[in-house]
């Protein structure tokens, strides 16, 4: 068995992590890097080494494994503020290591990793049918999976994934869910749509690109539970509206920037359906025209929504336009008199607008 440091030289190790990103405790510092980096060199072997070439690269890969005698190891990313990582007592990799004149790129296969996700993200809704999630007592929910992690000092940082992630029921960002499927953290908003072909476009975020997000494909919403936001929110336009329409939350990126923004996505496909039965025309099915919503604002005067849809463009159109919405507002509502006013914007930047008056709109 080889240690650490007989593999690594302590002095350039200690000089070239990144403590400032990934550490065994929050705020940490180069001594305190020390001191962890000498409890690995007791704690972690390494073994089948083998160096090679590459292009004129010196590449070493191997194995390396955790001894059970001392524990977990918890991981800490200023990506995620928040968040903790945990490797079990006994957990293993494959590793490379790749020189690559000044830049040196380090990557673990087949670690096993358990996400420890704060409640205001992720939390219980019923009981859960996931062997890989576990909501706990303290507000912590545990995400058990196996990643590929890859990190250069150029500045890329990937967590990649042999699986997707899905489970349920649970309670993401306050929103009580049947199903969450295909998450995702990624503490890099860069290269995403290369792991998920559902992102259409970068994310990268400019000033904030160092910040994680969180990716899901697919928020399958429990219409069931009354207490659920987005249930009473359509709930407000009447019981039979209820049963006509509904929300939908797809292809979605949040940076996790704090808890209190998750919700404001980079990347994603929200808006207000047509509730579907097995004998719709699914060709425009968030299309409203036909059965518009209307919202009561006063007693001569009420919103009609016929669209009302955000679907992230690809590039190179602007992201903006991904944006549809049709709306009016209607007046003087009786029989013999009533007038509207609509506005909208459809595919391409289409603006529309007009003024009518009508005994038949709305």
């Amino acid at each position: 068995m080889t240690r650490l440091f007989e593999l690594f030289p302590e002095e350039p190790l200690v000089a070239g992590w990144p403590f400032n990103e990934i550490a065994n405790q929050r705020d940490s510092s180069r001594d305190q890097i020390r001191t962890w980096l000498n409890r690995l060199d007791s704690e972690l072997d390494f073994e089948d080494i083998s160096p090679s070439l590459d292009s004129g690269v010196m590449v070493v890969h191997g194995k390396v494994s955790a001894r059970a005698a001392f524990g977990p190891h918890d991981i800490f990313l200023s990506a995620f503020p928040s968040f903790q990582f945990r490797l079990d007592p006994e957990w293993k990799a494959n590793f490379f290591v790749r020189y690559g004149g000044t830049d040196t790129e380090v990557i673990l296969e087949n670690l096993k990793v358990t996400f420890l996700i704060p409640a205001d993200l992720l939390s219980e809704h019923g009981t859960s049918k996931s062997t890989n999630v576990l909501f706990g007592l303290d507000g912590i929910t545990e995400i058990k999976t196996e990643l590929r992690i890859r990190y250069s000092t150029a500045g890329d940082f990937r967590f990649e994934y042999p699986e997707p992630i899905s489970f349920g029921p649970a309670t993401f960002m306050g929103i009580s869910c049947k199903g969450v499927f295909d998450f995702a953290l990624h503490p890099r908003s860069a290269g995403l749509s290369d792991q998920h072909e559902w992102i259409v476009r970068p994310v990268d975020q400019g000033t904030f690109d160092n910040i994680g997000v969180v990716a899901v494909r697919t928020l399958d919403i429990d219409w069931d539970d009354g207490e659920n936001p987005v249930v009473q929110i359509t709930r407000e336009l009447g019981e039979e509206g209820f049963h006509r329409y509904q929300w939908a939350f797809n292809d979605l990126v949040f940076p996790v920037l704090q808890p209190a923004l998750l919700p404001l996505p980079r990347h994603g496909t929200v808006g207000v359906r047509r509730n579907i039965h097995s004998t719709d025309d699914l060709t425009d099915f968030f299309d409203l025209r036909g059965e518009p919503i209307e919202v009561s604002l006063a007693p001569d005067a009420k919103l009609v929504m016929r669209k009302f849809w955000f679907d992230t463009a690809p590039l190179p159109q602007d992201i903006l336009e991904g944006i549809q919405f049709e709306l009016g507002l209607v007046f003087d509502v009786n029989e013999t008199n009533r007038g509207a006013v609509t506005v909208g914007l459809e595919e391409e930047w289409t603006v529309t607008a007009g003024l009518r008056r009508s005994p038949t709109v709305g």
